[in-house]
């Protein structure tokens, strides 16, 4: 859904709770552009690295992060969701 790919996805559901954070990243984020688990998931480790953020500047911290180790820029796309308290 972050993409203009021909295809359908499976729907999925699930509840946030208070201080709970959804980050989803395309093909883009992984360091050869390629989809699929081949290769070590770099968005987890940068995002467990940088758990203690909140808000745009965990998304910052994880994108800033990540866009060293690409080879397309401009094919990068990350969004999160952050629950907050209260």
């Amino acid at each position: 859904f972050l993409g203009t790919a021909d295809t359908t996805y499976q729907a999925i559901s699930g509840t946030l709770s208070p201080g709970d954070r959804l980050l989803i990243g395309t093909d883009g984020t992984r360091p050869t552009g390629d989809p699929g688990t081949g290769s070590p998931d770099h968005l987890l480790e940068a995002a467990a690295k940088h758990r203690a953020l909140t808000g745009p500047a965990f998304v910052d911290a994880v994108a800033g992060e990540l866009l060293h180790q690409v080879r397309h820029a401009d094919d990068f796309t990350l969004l999160g969701v952050e629950r907050v308290v209260g």
